[in-house]
C-alpha cells in the first residue's frame, strides 16, 4: 500500500490481464463456426443445386409424329388413331405456336407423310435457364461458405433470396409438367413430359427445403448477434 501525505492510503490490487485474443479475420474459422457452416441444410441446398444444373441438360418434353403404313394396323384402327392424332394436334396448336419452331409447326399443321420429332431440353426453356444460373451460383456460394467466414455469416441472406427464386421455379415446374400437351395417339402421335422435368422438380423441392431452413436459422443467429452488439 502507498500512503499519500495528508490524504489517504491507496492500496494497489493486482489486476489480472485479459486473456489474449487473436482475431480470426474474415477468411478464417474457429472449429465451432466451421461445424455450423457445414450444416445439413446447406448440404440439401447443394443436392438441389446440383440437380438443377444436371436436369438443365436433360430432355423435358418431346413430340413425335410418325407416318404409319396401312398394313401395320387394321383399317378401322388406322383411320381411328389417325383421326385422333390429328384432333390432338389441332387442339394443341396454340401451345405449339408459342413454344415450337415455325418450321415444325408448319409440318405439324400440314402433317407431312414423314417422321417429325422435337425435344425440349432444360436449357432451351426459360425455367431451365434461370435454374441453371442459380444452380451454379448456389454451388459456388455454399461451397465457398465452408472455407470463408465472411461468406458463411451472410449466407442466410442468399438462402432467403434462393427460397423465393426456388418457389417461383417450383410453380413453373408444375405448369410445365401439367400444362404441356401430353395426350398421345400411338403409333402416329407421341408427346409428353420426359424424365428431365421430373428430375428438375425433385431438385426444386430440395432447394425449397434447404434454403428455407438455412435462411431462417441463419437469420435468427444474425439477429441474436445484432441485439447483443
Amino acid at each position: 500500500a502507498d500512503k499519500i501525505p495528508g490524504l489517504f492510503t491507496v492500496t494497489k490490487e493486482a489486476v489480472t490481464p485479459p486473456p489474449s485474443y487473436t482475431p480470426s479475420g474474415s477468411g478464417s474459422y474457429s472449429p465451432k463456426v466451421k461445424n455450423k457452416a457445414i450444416s445439413v441444410m446447406s448440404v440439401i441446398i447443394l443436392v438441389g443445386a446440383f440437380t438443377w444444373v444436371v436436369s438443365s441438360f436433360l430432355p423435358w418434353w418431346s413430340i413425335t409424329w410418325s407416318s404409319v403404313k396401312g398394313d401395320s394396323l387394321s383399317s378401322k384402327d388406322y383411320f381411328s388413331n389417325l383421326k385422333k392424332a390429328q384432333e390432338i394436334t389441332s387442339e394443341n396448336m396454340d401451345w405449339y405456336q408459342n413454344h415450337l419452331k415455325d418450321s415444325l409447326i408448319i409440318k405439324l399443321s400440314k402433317r407431312f407423310d414423314d417422321r417429325i420429332s422435337f425435344t425440349f431440353y432444360g436449357f432451351s426453356t426459360g425455367t431451365g435457364v434461370v435454374s441453371l444460373i442459380f444452380g451454379v451460383l448456389s454451388l459456388a456460394a455454399i461451397i465457398s461458405s465452408y472455407f470463408v467466414n465472411f461468406i458463411f455469416r451472410i449466407r442466410w441472406s442468399f438462402s432467403s433470396v434462393l427460397f423465393f427464386v426456388g418457389l417461383v421455379i417450383f410453380i413453373f415446374d408444375f405448369i410445365w409438367i401439367f400444362g404441356s400437351p401430353s395426350e398421345s395417339s400411338p403409333p402416329f402421335l407421341k408427346q409428353g413430359s420426359n424424365f428431365g422435368s421430373f428430375v428438375h422438380l425433385f431438385g426444386s423441392v430440395f432447394i425449397l427445403a434447404g434454403s428455407f431452413f438455412d435462411g431462417l436459422f441463419g437469420g435468427l443467429s444474425f439477429l441474436k448477434i445484432y441485439q447483443k452488439s
